[in-house]
């Protein structure tokens, strides 16, 4: 059950990573630029999965070697995804803090590293209309729940080769959501 569970959960991932470019095309139609609308993911999930976290009593508290990894990952992950998913197999963090845990911190360390990217790059405005809003906290709990987590909980249970394989299921989800568009 828990492997038939990792396969679902790994799908369900794809799917929603396959869906994101077609949120983020009702993100950037609003005037938001990409760089903005990663900075706003991961700013509207801080306080969703700190309050996840507080509510199933997960610790909050993180190690200097959990930091580093997780500041690694956060750098690295939107260069080398195979990393990422080899990572977060093979090195045992996910299991060490939980993937509420581990997800909080991703998310608050990658938007005090994109903070100054999104401002370098001219890009950092809250002057945006209320649909952009919506559609950037449909593209946030899209990307940075549905998609991250449940990619984070199949690679636990059925290990980071399956769940590459069934990440296949992203680009088939790109091209069906492209074509209904």
């Amino acid at each position: 059950m828990k492997k038939t569970g990792g396969y679902i959960f790994v799908i369900l991932s794809s799917i929603g990573f396959g869906l994101s470019p077609l949120l983020a095309s009702f993100v950037t139609a609003y005037g938001v630029g990409s760089i903005m609308m990663t900075f706003m993911n991961t700013i509207f999930l801080i306080p969703l999965f700190l309050i996840f976290c507080l509510a199933a009593k997960k610790p909050l508290s993180i190690s200097r070697r959990q930091f580093c990894s997780i500041f690694t990952l956060a750098l690295l992950s939107g260069v080398f995804y195979g990393f990422y998913v080899l990572y977060l197999d093979k090195s045992g963090i996910l299991e060490e803090m939980g993937y509420l845990s581990f997800t909080f911190w991703m998310m608050l360390i990658s938007s005090v590293i994109l903070l100054p990217v999104t401002i370098l790059f001219g890009q950092f405005s809250f002057a945006i209309p209320p649909a952009g809003w919506l559609f950037s906290l449909l593209f946030a709990l899209d990307t940075g729940f549905v998609a991250v987590v449940f990619l984070e909980i199949g690679i636990v249970r059925i290990g980071s080769m399956r769940a590459s394989i069934l990440g296949a299921v992203e680009p088939i989800t790109s091209i069906a959501a492209g074509a209904f568009s």
